[in-house]
């Protein structure tokens, strides 16, 4: 338990820095809820025995309905970590890749492959850096257990009508809520192929002899603006303008893929996951298939 503790101990960090934060965000809206139930509590006592005027013969206060935990999971997302969202790859890059990077500016990657084959070495060290993959996967899963506690229901299809209902904006197409299963699956499956993506361009520029931090930087700003592309060019030019289909922005944009709403498809965000992943795996391939140019590259 220790040596994987000591293994894994920067991904450990990541998940329950973003984990506690979430359970942050959850306790105060928590607190908020119980503030207006106590709020409703005291205006409906008051109107009972005559303290408080009643605003109208229509006015009903109710006891306000705690909101369901997929709209309070996308609701935190949505707004207490919409910064973080916008630079959580980082969070991927920085503890990837930092032990292969070593081994290549270091030179001990020119004795240990004396002793095994260089392609064998290769995928291995790369299969390695794949661990940070997990760290969304599980933050998305404890942080969605999170809000179960919290909220104890998952019904987000009930809807409540009268004022002082608590109940969030739902914040998933009806089609989506009927195929929840489906969903989750999906939404998850995206964002471990995201990751995959994330890694892959961070192992093309540590490839080159530039420091670890300025090949995360670099490979950020690169994720920057392919998001862009697809967001503006695609989503906008070339589906809005030259196609008619309007709305799809989000859908192209990775940073989007967080927030699943009217203008967004899921389905279609797992055929660009999929397809970034797998360009950028081919990449990483023709970068490291050449074994004296990645060794004399990489010399002291």
């Amino acid at each position: 338990m220790k040596k994987i503790v000591k293994k894994h101990k920067f991904l450990i960090v990541i998940i329950l820095l973003l984990c506690l934060y979430f359970l942050y965000c959850a306790i105060k809206y928590n607190i908020s809820y119980n503030k207006m139930v106590s709020d409703v509590n005291r205006i409906i006592v008051g109107i009972a025995d005559g303290t408080l005027e009643p605003l109208g013969n229509n006015f009903n206060p109710q006891i306000p309905v705690k909101t369901d935990a997929i709209s309070l999971f996308f609701s935190i997302l949505n707004s207490d970590f919409r910064f973080l969202i916008s630079i959580l790859p980082l969070f991927i890059l920085l503890p990837s890749c930092y032990n292969f990077y070593q081994k290549m500016k270091s030179g001990i990657i020119r004795s240990e492959i004396l002793r095994q084959n260089y392609n064998q070495y290769i995928k291995q060290n790369i299969i390695e850096t794949y661990r940070s993959i997990l760290i969304i996967p599980i933050f998305l899963i404890i942080s969605f257990l999170i809000s179960f506690l919290v909220c104890g229901r998952l019904d987000i299809w009930n809807k409540y009508d009268n004022i002082f209902a608590y109940q969030m904006e739902n914040p998933l197409d009806q089609e989506y809520i009927l195929l929840l299963p489906v969903f989750w699956i999906l939404y998850i499956i995206n964002h471990i192929l995201l990751s995959g993506y994330y890694i892959n361009l961070t192992l093309v520029f540590i490839r080159k002899k530039m420091p670890y931090l300025v090949s995360c930087v670099a490979s950020f700003l690169v994720i920057l603006g392919i998001s862009v592309f697809l967001e503006i060019v695609i989503g906008k030019w070339l589906l809005e303008l030259l196609f008619g289909i309007k709305g799809m922005n989000a859908t192209f944009n990775s940073f989007c893929f967080w927030i699943p709403g009217d203008h967004s498809n899921i389905y279609i965000q797992f055929l660009i996951s999929l397809f970034l992943f797998i360009a950028s795996s081919f990449l990483v391939h023709i970068y490291y298939k050449n074994k004296e140019k990645v060794l004399i590259e990489n010399e002291l």
